[in-house]
């Protein structure tokens, strides 16, 4: 980036002194309107007066310098490229517009995304699970990947923090609940969204297999602390398994929903919260795009939730347990 900035500098000093020369020798002022905004840095740190050289800047003007004579000749082209041929950023810290060769980069949904034109464009399709790139005669897909939102960690706070901590060094939220010799649920909450909502996490849980690691989604009704979870959990009988459950406060477990055993297990997990207005409804999915039920109860059963968030729980004594929150989406 230092050596494209100075580039820059030069080029348009060098700019400026050709401006002088052309009204030196015609008399008049030829504007080069922006040319030296939107050609690319130069390579190297010479000056244009040393060599004969032709610029060709993405307004359409080409000018001819002729060093021996100290002059150049400005000759008005077609105007810019389209957006066919060019994308344009305007966040640059240095130039008001950077042109990039192609329309490389695209983001609309997967149905919609334009086929297969030029060597080296890629997709990034806003609902799917691939980044594509263009061939040149077919959209190669690479993947799997997940769509995700980042969550943002300034938007939750602690419920029974004791000794837990999140981390955000590496994107997404990491939170390490530490080892305990009982439950304890360390949880994240925010204000829940106006009803009906839905709440999509995308996760990585750190569980030890032993018992009394979990970790997952929680509803919370924050005037006497009850809560309801939804969670993935290694139990004590060696079985992995879902937890819907009511819990009294974040140390005291009331009662199960449901329990269902082995889940087929994979990396990334996609748990989802919902409350249409009157049911709460726990879901999961494997791909983040398709779900399943996994339980629903009237919205104001045990509690009336007026708080979302997330947890983990390590009621073992030797191992710490946590959760990775790669993706929060509400809707």
């Amino acid at each position: 980036m230092a050596v494209e900035q100075e580039a820059i500098r030069q080029l348009r000093q060098e700019i400026a002194e050709l401006r002088r020369f052309v009204r030196q020798e015609h008399g008049r002022t030829h504007e080069i309107s922006q040319g030296d905004e939107y050609r690319p840095a130069i390579e190297n740190s010479g000056t244009l007066l040393a060599r004969q050289r032709t610029l060709n800047f993405s307004t359409g003007l080409t000018a001819s310098v002729d060093p021996d004579n100290k002059r150049i000749v400005i000759v008005a082209g077609g105007g810019a490229p389209t957006d066919a041929e060019y994308v344009v950023e305007a966040a640059h810290g240095s130039l008001s517009a950077e042109v990039l060769i192609g329309t490389v980069i695209e983001t609309a949904v997967y149905g919609s995304l334009s086929v297969a034109a030029k060597n080296g464009r890629l997709k990034f399709p806003s609902d799917s699970f691939y980044i594509l790139r263009d061939t040149g005669s077919i959209l190669a897909p690479w993947g799997p990947i997940f769509p995700m939102t980042e969550p943002v960690d300034g938007d939750f706070a602690w419920v029974n923090q004791g000794g837990a901590s999140v981390v955000t060094t590496n994107g997404g939220i990491h939170l390490n609940a530490p080892a305990s010799g009982s439950n304890s649920l360390r949880i994240r909450t925010k204000s829940a969204p106006s009803t009906p909502y839905t709440i999509t996490m995308a996760f990585i849980p750190k569980i030890y297999q032993e018992s009394a690691h979990m970790c997952g989604l929680v509803f919370r009704q924050s005037s006497d602390g009850k809560c309801v979870i939804f969670g993935l959990n290694f139990n004590t009988t060696d079985k992995w398994r879902f937890l819907g459950e009511k819990w009294n406060s974040p140390t005291s477990f009331n009662s199960a929903y449901t329990t269902p055993e082995n889940p087929l297990l994979t990396n990334t997990w996609f748990f989802r919260i919902a409350d249409d207005g009157s049911n709460r409804i726990m879901s999961f999915s494997y791909d983040g795009q398709n779900f399943m039920t996994m339980h629903t109860v009237g919205r104001t059963d045990f509690l009336t939730a007026d708080q979302v968030g997330f947890f983990a729980d390590s009621a073992n004594a030797s191992h710490d347990c946590g959760i990775t929150i790669l993706s929060w989406v509400e809707g």
